[in-house]
C-alpha cells in the first residue's frame, strides 16, 4: 500500500466527457450514469450480487449483510473497499492489490484507500476509460446516480471474468422481470401496470437527466438556464430510483403479502420532491420556447420543439397518475386481506401529496401574478399590496354594489389573505410613450389597472350565495364600517362560487380570531375596566393640556428612561426607502402637523400603574392615535406587524370619522429630531415603539 496516500486525495482526474456524437441519438445505455441492463437498477444490483457470489473469497463479504434490498447490500459491500480489491485480484493481475488494512488509517479512510487503489488499477492496468470509471465520492455520497457508475464498472470486471472463463455464471430463475405476463385477475393487472409504467418512467427521467448533463458539458446554455429548466431533477430521479427498487421487491411477493400501500404511506413525506419541480414546470416550458435556437444543437438527443416538452411534463403526469392507480388497486383488493387497511390509507396519503403539489404550484403562480399586478397597477404605491398577505384567488368578475344591478361592471378581483382588491382595466393607457426614434409604430402593453375598491376581510360581516337568473351564481357579501353596505360577485358556475365562498369563509374567520385576540389584549391593557369606580372617562382635551416633547425632555432622566420592560432593539437595517432616508415629512406633506403629546390630568388607571398595583402586560402597548382634533386609543402587542397595525387603525378611525372606502390612511410617528416619519414597514413600527413612555404608551399621527 502506498504510504503517501491521503484519504482526501482524489483518484486521477478524469478527462472531460467527450461530445455526444450527434449522428445517432444516444440511448439510456450510452452513458456511465445509466443502468446498462434492460431491467431496473434493482435487477442490475441483484444480478451483480449473484455473480460476485461465484468469486473465491467474496462469500464472506456477502454473508456479512443480511439486507434484502440489493442496492443497499451492494453499496455496503463496495464501501468496505476490500471486496473491490478481491474482485480485481480475481483477474489474476501481475500486481495484485493488498487487502490488508493500514494501521495508520481509521476504518473509513482505510476503506477509501482500498477504493482509490482499485480505481487506479482499473484505469492503469485494465485500460478502462477514465470517463467510465466512478470516483470515491460517487461511491460514498448518498445518491443513486453516482452509484450507477459503480455498478457499471463492476459489471465490466465481471464480464472480463466470464470471458476468461474464471467464473461461470449460473442461470438464475430470477430474471429481470418477475412480473407475470399473464396476470390472473384485475389486481395483478393493476400491479403489473404500476410496475411497468414505473420502470418506463424512471428510464425516461434518466434520459432527461443525461440530456441535462450534455447541456452542462457542452456549455450550450448557462448554468442558470439549466437550473430554471430542470429544477431539482437530480433529486427527483434519485428518489424515483429508490422508490422503484422497493416497489420491485414488494411486487415479487405473493399478492396477499404485497404491502404496496405501506410503501406509499412511508414515502409520503419524500414525495415532497415533486413540489418544487411541478411549481417550476410552466416557467420551464416557457423557457424551452425561448431557448429553442440554442437547444437545437442537441436536437438529435431530444428535439426541443416536441420531445423535450413531452419529457419535462412526465413528472407532473406521473404524480397525478398515482391516485388513480391506488384507487384501482384498492377496488381490486380483497377486504379480508391483512394489508387492506394500508392500501386504503395509501389512497388518502397520495391525495395529500397531490394536494400539496397543487398548492405549491398555485402559490408559485400567484407570486408571479402579484408581480404582474404591480406592473399593471396605476398608482399602486397607494395600495399596500405587500401588506395584504398572499394572493389566494384572482379572476375577472361581474361586480355590483348595494344590491343594485344597474351599476354592474366587469372588474378584476384579487383576493388576498387580508383584503379584496377590485380593479378596473384602463383601456386608454395601453400605449407606451413613443421613443425618440423615427418609428411610427406604437408599442402596446396589457391594459393598466386602476384600483376601485379595497375591502379588508375584517370588515366583512356575512355572506350569502344564490343562483341568479340566466344560470349565474352570485355571492353577496355584507360589509361593515364602510360606505357600501353590500357587494355582489357573480360567477360563471357553481364550482367557482364554492371555491371563492370556502376561501373567503376561512379568511373572514381568521380575521375574527385576530380581532378576538386583540380584544383580549385590550382587556389586559385595562385591568380596572368594569370595576366599580374605576371606569371614569378621560378628561376632555384642552389647549392648556398640550405640550411638546421638548418639555418632556426636561424631566428627570429616572422618569424618562424607566420602564417595566426593556424597549425593543432597533432594526439592524432599514427595510424601506422611507425608513432608511428618514426624510422629514414636514417639508413634503400638505398637512401642517402639530405636536399633541398629552400631559393632562392623570387617570386612575395611570396612577395604579405607577404605584405598581397592576404592572402592564409585557406584550401590551397603548397607542394614542392623533387624528384631526381627537385622540383615539387602541391597545396591541409590541410584536404587531405593519399590516395588522394599519388594519386596527383603519378599523378604529373609519368607525368614528365616517370615511369613504376609497380613503387611504397614513400613519406617522415623531422621532427624536421632531421630524414626522411615515410608517411603511414592520421595522418602522418597531422604531415608532421606541418612543413609548413609562406606561408603554405611544403617540402616532393619522392623516388621509
Amino acid at each position: 500500500m502506498d504510504s503517501n496516500f491521503s484519504p482526501s486525495q482524489p483518484p486521477p482526474s478524469p478527462s472531460p466527457l467527450k461530445p455526444v456524437n450527434t449522428t445517432t441519438a444516444p440511448t439510456p445505455t450510452a452513458t456511465p450514469t445509466t443502468p446498462t441492463s434492460s431491467g431496473s437498477l434493482y435487477h442490475l444490483c441483484r444480478s451483480v450480487l449473484d455473480k460476485l457470489s461465484t468469486i473465491d473469497g467474496m462469500q464472506m463479504y456477502l454473508e456479512q449483510d443480511t439486507t434484502s434490498d440489493p442496492l443497499s447490500k451492494l453499496t455496503k459491500i463496495c464501501r468496505q473497499g476490500f471486496p473491490l480489491c478481491t474482485l480485481y485480484n480475481a483477474l489474476k493481475p501481475v500486481k495484485p492489490l493488498s487487502v490488508d488494512s493500514d494501521p495508520n488509517l481509521n476504518a473509513l479512510n482505510s476503506c477509501k484507500a482500498n477504493v482509490y487503489h482499485f480505481i487506479v488499477a482499473c484505469i492503469r492496468d485494465l485500460s478502462i476509460p477514465e470517463e467510465d470509471m466512478f470516483t470515491i465520492s460517487d461511491l460514498f455520497q448518498d445518491d443513486t446516480t453516482g452509484f450507477v457508475k459503480v455498478v457499471n464498472t463492476i459489471n465490466k470486471l465481471l464480464l472480463l471474468l466470464e470471458n476468461r472463463g474464471i467464473i461461470t455464471v449460473r442461470s438464475s430463475n430470477r430474471n429481470s422481470d418477475n412480473s407475470d405476463p399473464n396476470p390472473k385477475n384485475t389486481r395483478d393487472k393493476v400491479v403489473l401496470e404500476l410496475l411497468e409504467t414505473e420502470r418506463k418512467y424512471v428510464q425516461d427521467m434518466e434520459i432527461l437527466q443525461n440530456y441535462m448533463r450534455e447541456l452542462q458539458t457542452q456549455k450550450i446554455v448557462s448554468a442558470d438556464t439549466i437550473h430554471y429548466l430542470f429544477g431539482n431533477l437530480n433529486a427527483l430521479v434519485d428518489f424515483q430510483r429508490r422508490f422503484l427498487i422497493q416497489l420491485e421487491e414488494i411486487a415479487e411477493k405473493s399478492p396477499e403479502e404485497q404491502r404496496i400501500g405501506h410503501l406509499f404511506i412511508m414515502m409520503e413525506e419524500s414525495f415532497s420532491v415533486y413540489e418544487p419541480y411541478c411549481a417550476n414546470y410552466y416557467s420551464a416550458q416557457d423557457l424551452v420556447v425561448q431557448e429553442t435556437p440554442r437547444l437545437q444543437k442537441l436536437a438529435e438527443i431530444l428535439n426541443p420543439i416536441y420531445e423535450l416538452p413531452s419529457m419535462l411534463i412526465k413528472p407532473v403526469q406521473r404524480i397525478c397518475k398515482y391516485p388513480l392507480l391506488l384507487q384501482e388497486l384498492l377496488k381490486s383488493t380483497d377486504k379480508t386481506w391483512p394489508h387492506y387497511q394500508e392500501t386504503q390509507a395509501s389512497v388518502d396519503a397520495i391525495k395529500r401529496v397531490t394536494e400539496k403539489v397543487n398548492e405549491t404550484q398555485r402559490q408559485h403562480e400567484n407570486v408571479q401574478k402579484v408581480q404582474e399586478l404591480k406592473k399593471r397597477l396605476d398608482d399602486w404605491k397607494e395600495i399596500r399590496i405587500d401588506g395584504y398577505g398572499n394572493l389566494m384567488l384572482q379572476d375577472k368578475l361581474i361586480i355590483s354594489t348595494n344590491a343594485t344591478e344597474s351599476n354592474e361592471r366587469d372588474l378584476h378581483v384579487f383576493f388576498f389573505e387580508k383584503a379584496l382588491l377590485f380593479c378596473k382595466e384602463s383601456k386608454g393607457n395601453n400605449l407606451l410613450p413613443k421613443s425618440n426614434t423615427l418609428s411610427i409604430n406604437k408599442k402596446k402593453r396589457r391594459g393598466s389597472l386602476v384600483p376601485k375598491y379595497v375591502f379588508y376581510t375584517s370588515n366583512m360581516a356575512d355572506m350569502n350565495s344564490k343562483c341568479c337568473k340566466n344560470g349565474v351564481w352570485c355571492l353577496v357579501v355584507d360589509l361593515k364600517n364602510s360606505e357600501l353596505e353590500q357587494i355582489s360577485l357573480k360567477f360563471r358556475n357553481e364550482e367557482q362560487l364554492k371555491l371563492w365562498t370556502c376561501t373567503l369563509t376561512k379568511a373572514i374567520q381568521k380575521a375574527i380570531d385576530v380581532a378576538n385576540e386583540n380584544d383580549q389584549l385590550l382587556a389586559v391593557g385595562r385591568p380596572y375596566h368594569n370595576v366599580p369606580g374605576m371606569n371614569l372617562s378621560p378628561l376632555p382635551r384642552s389647549n392648556s393640556s398640550l405640550t411638546t416633547n421638548s418639555a418632556l425632555s426636561t424631566s428627570p432622566p429616572s422618569l424618562l428612561n424607566c420602564s417595566y420592560y426593556p424597549a425593543s432593539p432597533p432594526p439592524s437595517h432599514p427595510s424601506s426607502p422611507t425608513s432608511s432616508s428618514r426624510v422629514s415629512s414636514t417639508s413634503t406633506s400638505s398637512t401642517t402637523w402639530h405636536r399633541h403629546d398629552v400631559a393632562s390630568t392623570p387617570r386612575l388607571n395611570d396612577i395604579a400603574m405607577t404605584t405598581g398595583a397592576a404592572p402592564p402586560s409585557p406584550g401590551a402597548i397603548k397607542i394614542k392615535l392623533n387624528f384631526n382634533d381627537g385622540i383615539y386609543v387602541i391597545v396591541t402587542n409590541h410584536e404587531i406587524t405593519f399590516f395588522e397595525l394599519m388594519e386596527k387603525v383603519d378599523k378604529k378611525i373609519r368607525l368614528v370619522a365616517n370615511l369613504k372606502s376609497t380613503d387611504l390612511l397614513r400613519l406617522k410617528y415623531q422621532d427624536e429630531d421632531c421630524d414626522f416619519i411615515t410608517i411603511n414597514s414592520d421595522d418602522d413600527v418597531q422604531m415608532a415603539f421606541e418612543s413609548r413612555g413609562i406606561h408603554n404608551t405611544v403617540n402616532l399621527f393619522v392623516s388621509l
